[in-house]
């Protein structure tokens, strides 16, 4: 159930995206919506992944715009989470360096501050449900 509302909202962010795509600058919601359900829910991980990867494709034509730094994340996390257990800031840390290569694909840095302030509270509210 929580990765098929995470589907929904995922979908719905390109949607966003993509309808108001040039008439102002806005964060990445599909991906902060991703990353905030990864960071507190990574059981589900491969689904997540799925996800991300459909987003790439969708909104950047490629594979390679951020699903492998959410591969790379999710490792370090897992791999931070074994030695010293659950922790904010690598996850933060994990999260801006997701984020950070929407300036590759051709956002700037508001972009990147904007998905990753978007992301935040997105995180928070999954947060909620998971305690």
């Amino acid at each position: 159930m929580f990765v098929a509302r995470i589907a929904f909202l995922s979908l719905l962010g390109v949607v966003i995206n993509q309808s108001f795509a040039g008439l102002f600058l806005q964060p990445d919601w599909a991906l902060a919506i991703v990353l905030a359900a990864l960071f507190t829910h990574s059981q589900h991980w491969p689904w997540l992944l799925l996800i991300a990867a459909l987003h790439d494709l969708i909104l950047y034509w490629s594979i390679w715009a951020s699903f492998p730094w959410l591969c790379l994340s999710l490792l370090v996390l897992w791999y931070v989470d074994k030695e010293l257990g659950p922790a904010v800031a690598p996850r933060f840390a994990c999260m801006i360096a997701s984020c950070l290569p929407l300036m590759y694909m051709g956002g700037g840095l508001m972009q990147v501050l904007l998905t990753c302030l978007v992301c935040i509270p997105m995180w928070h509210i999954a947060g909620k449900q998971y305690a």
